[in-house]
């Protein structure tokens, strides 16, 4: 898209398609479907996204100030040539075929385009819209930078662990109501001086760490415990459940393997390709191993190999992420089975079902939870609280 742009073709591209293009230059990421999808439905069509106030654009979630200020220019400067402007129908996109010529010489000639920024973008990316239905969803052909894996995985691009970011974003998410407003706040009091890496980082703590908002595990637990050892084992466990790559290495290739144990150069890249897929880039392994290191799985040891380092996860953040998975809008039960087969409390570091059994003991005799119990050989857990009522009771083991 970018191409088509920089080489005179851009109208060639779809609305749709310049609508992903000013998005993806404000949020500096590949996929912005779900942006999209969700400005598209809230307000019916491009046409209405353009002439949305700031306030209303920034609603929507994953929409910070960056994206509102680049479509209130756009606005600005459609409002300017507004006789040569034709908006498209609210209900649908318009395909290439039919789109009104004078509606494409607008954006063809806006000087936003004339120099655009390096994005990286995968290569050979396009995105298309369907005309069979109204235009509720824009739905990519393929998605960037990922390849099925022979189970049924994905091959991405891995960043680094930001680590002292997330740490930093805690008692900063007490600030704020807004998900955008606190995007924003941690893009400006970042400590790095490139304002595109604060943006950068500051969408990824808020995508890794805060996928459920300002409500949500991360912000309740600091609200409520202000632990920061509590906080970060959260925030592994946030980590490696956005990271579906390096959660799989946690849960499925490092458990078996005893604590301080020397981990052959091979290992993780075997079980990557195995699987992920038979393409997996070494620095995708490099950059993967480094995370782990940052969580403290794993030590860099003599001779510059990787050795399984044993943490010491805590009780507490068991039974918070016990709540918070099984106990959401009210107390409920489980089987002992089908916790285990979760991984939360594989991404804490825990290393034995039998741990787990103790700690519900040790539960149950402080009333923390309601039952435990093993009746024909099924084991089954009774919370008592939901998760909202443990966190605000600050409870702790």
């Amino acid at each position: 898209m970018r191409d088509c742009i920089l080489t005179g073709r851009g109208e060639d591209l779809t609305e749709a398609e310049l609508l992903e293009l000013l998005v993806s230059i404000a949020l500096h990421r590949l996929d912005v479907q779900d942006q999209l999808a969700e400005l598209v439905r809230r307000f019916g069509s491009i046409s209405r996204v353009f002439s949305a106030t700031p306030n209303e654009l920034r609603r929507v979630k994953g929409i910070g100030e960056a994206v509102a200020v680049l479509l209130k220019i756009v606005d600005l400067i459609r409002s300017s040539k507004a006789e040569s402007f034709q908006p498209s129908k609210a209900e649908s996109f318009q395909p290439a075929t039919s789109r009104d010529t004078n509606h494409q010489a607008v954006f063809k000639d806006l000087p936003l385009f004339r120099d655009l920024p390096e994005i990286e973008r995968a290569k050979d990316q396009s995105t298309k819209v369907t005309t069979e239905q109204p235009a509720k969803t824009i739905a990519p052909v393929k998605a960037p930078q990922t390849r099925p894996g022979p189970r049924g995985g994905t091959i991405r691009a891995v960043q680094d662990l930001i680590w002292k970011e997330a740490l930093l974003s805690l008692p900063w998410s007490e600030k704020f109501e807004d998900l955008g407003e606190f995007q924003s706040y941690i893009r400006e009091h970042l400590p790095q001086n490139s304002l595109s890496t604060r943006d950068r980082y500051a969408q990824t703590v808020v995508r890794w760490f805060y996928p459920d908002g300002l409500k949500g595990l991360t912000a309740e637990v600091w609200r409520h415990y202000q632990d920061t050892g509590l906080a970060e084992e959260i925030l592994r466990y946030r980590y490696l459940c956005a990271e579906t790559m390096a959660g799989a290495i946690v849960a499925d290739a490092l458990f078996p393997i005893g604590e301080n144990a020397s981990i052959p150069d091979s290992y993780i890249a075997q079980f990557t390709r195995e699987r992920f897929g038979s393409e997996v880039p070494g620095k995708t392994t490099e950059r993967l191993k480094a995370n782990l290191r940052k969580l403290g799985f794993l030590s860099l040891g003599k001779e510059r190999r990787d050795s399984l380092r044993p943490l010491a996860p805590s009780a507490t953040a068991f039974l918070v992420l016990l709540h918070f998975r099984f106990s959401q809008g009210h107390p409920g039960g489980v089987e002992f089975r089908a916790m285990a087969s979760d991984p939360f409390w594989k991404y804490l570091g825990f290393k034995s079902e039998d741990r787990l059994r103790a700690i519900l003991r040790e539960a149950l005799d402080h009333g923390l939870i309601a039952k435990y119990v093993v009746a024909d050989r099924i084991e089954s857990i009774s919370l008592r609280y939901s998760f909202r009522e443990f966190a605000e009771g600050r409870m702790r083991l």
